[in-house]
């Protein structure tokens, strides 16, 4: 979704061997497009302009634009939701991405796919030095900090309200709640019978389990601090 590279021109640089990859667009010159039929100084900068522009796409556009079988613009927007960068979305288990709503066993196993192939990590490698955005956009400038501000929740298990009510009381103090572990989770919040694949994920990679209790505790902590 680049504004000026349609078809025919990325046809273009490929037949020209200017692009071996999409990372390859953000090494293009003008004196390289200045050479192809059709570029004009104008059009040479308005292109590279539009390049650039979209290094900082949402990681959702960027996950759609990869190409990974089954991955499309909702699955794509699901995962940057859940685990909020490229390198650790690539890199989940697939007990992981098989929690997330939407995703089964065959999306889980195309991703792993796409990521083993040494082609795709030198790509990803070449997008990250290229300075493209590889993680989801931080939430709004400005605003005030919550108790929970940065901080990472993963729910499971049956808790004392509805879980999208928890989860609203978690989101309004600053957090951020997603549907599967990964490193980037702060937090477990468990109700009862704490068993379960979301359990022994979070022991797998370290992710302290808390309770109810103990969160709202935390909460009132650190708003006194904050009060003090």
């Amino acid at each position: 979704d680049i504004e000026g590279l349609g078809e025919r021109t990325a046809e273009q640089l490929v037949t020209a061997e200017l692009i071996q990859d999409p990372a390859d667009l953000y090494a293009l010159t003008a004196e390289e497009l200045l050479k192809l039929e059709g570029f004009a100084e104008k059009r040479a900068a308005n292109l590279l302009t539009a390049i650039a522009a979209a290094k900082q796409r949402r990681l959702g556009q960027l996950l759609t634009a990869l190409g990974i079988r089954g991955v499309g613009k909702t699955v794509a927007e699901t995962l940057a939701t859940e685990f909020g960068a490229l390198q650790t979305t690539l890199e989940a288990p697939e007990e992981t991405l098989t929690a997330i709503e939407g995703i089964g066993p065959i999306i889980a196993a195309n991703i792993q796919t796409w990521f083993a192939s040494e082609r795709h990590q030198t790509l990803v490698k070449k997008l990250r030095r290229a300075g493209v955005q590889l993680t989801a956009q931080s939430c709004a400038h400005g605003a005030s900090a919550g108790p929970l501000d940065g901080k990472t929740f993963v729910i499971t298990g049956k808790l004392s309200k509805p879980r999208q009510e928890i989860k609203a009381w978690i989101e309004e103090r600053g957090g951020k709640v997603t549907g599967a572990i990964s490193s980037n989770t702060d937090y477990l919040l468990v109700g009862e019978k704490r068993g379960g694949t979301k359990f022994r994920q979070a022991q797998k990679l370290n992710v302290p389990v808390i309770g109810e209790e103990k969160l709202k505790l935390q909460v009132e902590s650190q708003r006194a601090k904050v009060e003090s």
